[in-house]
């Protein structure tokens, strides 16, 4: 049975489509910080990693886990972060926590309004998160026009903000076809680090670590396939 601490001691690692994020908390306190762009992530990762448990004098052991946005996003850049949580988790057993970066993006959007978040899933596709007002989440990924032109179907009439960087993408059919709907102004690109932290630890105090390999949350397959 896995045992609890009031302030846990965890890492949290985060990517968006620029950088890689990793940070040192105590509880809901950051103890350090550090950024690495996704072009250096797959040499330096390790080295940061390293860098800040020796700035805190931590070990590896001292950890109760460790937290990673799991996606989706670049495909690459996910698969270096996450190959080397589950490198951690050989060597030292320390248990990890998985976030879904699209889930965790549009929950912790507020708004009274059906919220939309749209993430560049390259060649013209979209990963999507919908948050309905009842505040059930769907995910998937579809092309881009299919999933609007589906997503009008069925909300053309409905207040709806629109989050994302696929927005930006996309912009001038979303504006097409949902004339009276809002683009989040500042428009959030992606999940961001603080919120990928909440979530990891959230997660933790509900017992949902695992003692194994985690692996990229990628929603791309031959067909479409939509989860909730």
């Amino acid at each position: 049975m896995q045992k609890q601490k009031i302030d846990p001691l965890y890492l949290v690692l985060h990517s968006d489509y620029d950088s890689v994020f990793c940070g040192l908390f105590r509880g809901t306190t950051q103890l350090a910080y550090a950024k690495e762009h996704k072009i250096q992530a797959s040499k330096n990762l390790m080295s940061v990693l390293v860098t800040l448990l020796a700035q805190e004098s931590i070990s590896w052991t001292d950890l109760d886990f460790i937290g990673v946005n799991r996606g989706p996003g670049p495909f690459t850049t996910l698969r270096v972060v996450i190959t080397t949580i589950n490198g951690l988790l050989f060597s030292h057993s320390i248990p990890l926590v998985g976030v879904d970066g699209l889930k965790a993006f549009v929950a912790d959007y507020q708004s009274p309004e059906l919220v939309v978040a749209l993430l560049n899933a390259f060649n013209n596709d979209v990963y999507f998160a919908i948050k309905h007002t009842n505040g059930k989440i769907t995910t998937g990924w579809e092309f881009n026009a299919t999933f609007l032109h589906t997503l009008h179907t069925t909300h053309a009439n409905d207040p709806i903000t629109f989050i994302g960087n696929g927005i930006t993408l996309h912009k001038e059919k979303i504006l097409n076809l949902f004339p009276h709907a809002s683009i989040a102004n500042p428009l959030p690109a992606t999940a961001s680090f603080e919120t990928i932290a909440k979530c990891a630890v959230a997660q933790w105090n509900t017992n949902e670590s695992k003692q194994e390999p985690l692996l990229p949350l990628y929603l791309k397959t031959l067909e479409y396939k939509e989860s909730t």
